[in-house]
C-alpha cells in the first residue's frame, strides 16, 4: 500500500496545485476527486478498466460516463492522463492525499486568521491603554 501511495503523491500534488488556482474552490475539487475515487474503487469498474480489449479512449469514455453529474473539464483531463499512464487504480490514493493537502492548507489559513486577529486585538489593546493614560 505504501508503494501505491508514493506513486499517487505526485498526481495528488499536481491536482491540488491546479485546484488551488480554481475559483470553484478546494471543496468542490475534493468532492469531484472523491467521486472519481469511489467509482474507481468499484470492483466491476476495476475489472472493466483492466480489459485488454479496450483502448485508452474507450476506458476514459466508459469511466467518465459513470460520473454524474459530469466531471469538470479539468477532471476529465486528469482521468485521461491517469488512463494513459495506466494509473486509474490510484484514484483512491490520490483522493486520500488530496484531502490531506486540502486539510493542511485550510488549517494553515485558520492559523493565519487567528494570528492576524490576535495581532489586531493586541494593537487595539495597546491603543486603548494609551488613550486611558492621557
Amino acid at each position: 500500500m505504501a508503494e501505491l501511495s508514493t506513486v499517487a503523491r505526485p498526481y495528488a500534488e499536481a491536482l491540488f496545485a491546479v485546484a488551488k488556482q480554481d475559483k470553484a474552490g478546494l471543496s468542490a475539487w475534493a468532492e469531484q476527486v472523491q467521486q472519481l475515487a469511489d467509482i474507481a474503487a468499484i470492483e466491476d469498474v476495476r475489472v472493466a478498466m483492466a480489459d485488454p480489449r479496450l483502448e485508452d479512449a474507450q476506458r476514459t469514455s466508459i469511466f467518465l460516463g459513470l460520473v454524474k453529474p459530469e466531471a469538470s473539464a479539468a477532471m476529465q483531463s486528469f482521468v485521461t492522463l491517469l488512463v494513459a499512464n495506466d494509473r486509474l487504480t490510484l484514484l483512491p490514493f490520490v483522493a486520500e492525499q488530496f484531502h490531506a493537502l486540502k486539510d493542511e492548507a485550510e488549517g494553515d489559513r485558520i492559523k493565519k486568521r487567528r494570528t492576524i486577529r490576535k495581532i489586531r486585538e493586541e494593537g487595539e489593546n495597546k491603543e486603548g491603554g494609551r488613550e486611558k493614560g492621557k
